[in-house]
């Protein structure tokens, strides 16, 4: 399905011209849709009523205030049944417009994309849906404002927004999860190596480094990390390096080489194998999957 399948099948007529639609699941418009297979990557909230979907061949039952985030593998979602009071926010995406809006890294730290492709539907406590609704409805506002000078920033501004809202949610879910098993002081470090490696994870991929800016030894910091995310910090600093170099290669306008400089990758070999052993795909191959991913924004 393309974007301007999309539209077309759910009537969805909240569209931003950089290439992405916002979409309210109500009025009846599932039904009158029938059931189709949703392969773009999406992020919705629920906000009334149900609604049934199938991710991974699994029927999963969607209530107010529940939030699903198609990314990774779960990107093919079959939209079953709704109920006649179902609303919500559902904001469809490509490649290009994320690229667009932005333009360095996702918003999303390792462990909270880790968390969604684990776990693509969470549902908020009252107060946190009321917040990333909020977000979602201005978001809305902008996009079907599209007599503003100044459309698309605001349309690209209001998206970040929304997806730090979200990343804050789920960090904050995480974090809660991993409450129990570490002390507040081990929270507060990993923490710490979290917000470090947002800043230095294109240039910086070894554990030392990391751990020689907070003044601990690489075995404490792996230490710190396996208690309260279960993972290893090279793993954790790996998913981030990782995250880095999508979103580089999502400008089919840069050259590989320059990725590689990028990324501190010293030889395209180790690069490309890297790469390949994190994701199964080689560079050229994810960035041909951005290219068809962008084709479909053109066609709005």
């Amino acid at each position: 399905m393309t974007l301007n399948g999309f539209l077309q099948t759910y009537h969805a007529d909240c569209v931003s011209t950089l290439g992405a639609a916002l979409w309210r699941p109500r009025d009846g418009s599932i039904d009158r849709a029938g059931i189709h297979t949703v392969d773009l990557h999406f992020v919705m909230l629920l906000t009334r009523g149900w609604m049934t979907v199938r991710m991974d061949n699994r029927d999963v039952t969607l209530t107010a205030n529940c939030y699903v985030d198609t990314a990774g593998c779960h990107d093919c979602t079959v939209i079953t049944e709704a109920s006649p009071d179902v609303d919500g926010y559902m904001l469809v995406t490509t490649e290009k417009f994320l690229s667009h809006v932005f333009k360095s890294r996702m918003p999303f730290l390792p462990e909270c994309f880790e968390y969604v492709l684990r776990c693509p539907v969470s549902l908020f406590d009252g107060r946190t849906a009321a917040i990333v609704a909020e977000a979602f409805a201005s978001l809305e506002r902008s996009i079907y404002d599209c007599a503003n000078v100044h459309n698309d920033e605001l349309v690209a501004t209001k998206t970040a927004v929304l997806f730090y809202e979200i990343s804050n949610c789920l960090f904050r879910r995480v974090g809660q999860g991993a409450c129990g098993t570490a002390s507040s002081r081990k929270n507060r470090l990993f923490v710490r190596f979290m917000s470090l490696l947002k800043l230095n994870a294109r240039l910086q991929h070894n554990v030392g480094f990391y751990a020689s800016e907070m003044c601990i030894t690489p075995q404490y910091l792996n230490r710190i990390v396996g208690e309260v995310s279960g993972r290893t910090a090279s793993d954790t600093i790996n998913m981030a390096v990782t995250g880095e170099i999508k979103a580089l290669l999502a400008n089919v306008d840069m050259p590989l080489k320059d990725v590689v400089r990028r990324t501190a990758f010293n030889d395209q070999a180790v690069f490309t194998k890297f790469f390949k052993r994190q994701t199964g795909m080689t560079p050229m191959q994810y960035r041909k999957c951005g290219l068809e991913g962008q084709t479909l924004g053109q066609r709005v």
